[in-house]
């Protein structure tokens, strides 16, 4: 199985915030990593169930921080996040951004600009992202 975890809100930057695991092989990357990256985005992410109001995020393709990776033989992603949430995904949905389709993104969190906190949840949640 395919892992990606995250590791607690309020990591420093030269801490490692996400583990991405694949059979043997894991990759780390830090906040200061991610947030270098050529392909970090802006995206903006209308109010929701959970935030009444528009966020503006950066974030990075998961495809291209998946790209380290031989996938051959793995058929699902399992997100396991510092909150205890985890869900599983079918890689083929990820793959679709390859072909056109939806593109899964990972938000990083500028410790300089924390995400809001979500009424009921921990802080630092991001909206459509297992975190």
């Amino acid at each position: 199985m395919l892992s990606l975890c995250t590791a607690r809100v309020g990591a420093e930057p030269a801490q490692p915030v996400l583990t991405i695991t694949a059979g043997v092989v894991t990759n780390q990357f830090t906040v200061a990593e991610l947030l270098s990256r050529a392909d970090l985005a802006t995206l903006q992410i209308p109010p929701n169930v959970d935030y009444k109001v528009s966020l503006t995020l950066q974030a990075v393709p998961l495809l291209d921080l998946l790209a380290r990776f031989r996938l051959e033989g793995f058929d699902r992603l399992e997100s396991r996040a510092t909150d205890g949430f985890v869900a599983q995904i079918p890689l083929t949905l990820i793959e679709a951004g390859k072909r056109g389709g939806s593109v899964a993104w990972i938000a990083v969190e500028n410790p300089n600009h924390p995400c809001p906190a979500c009424k009921g949840k921990m802080p630092g949640g991001k909206p459509g992202l297992a975190s």
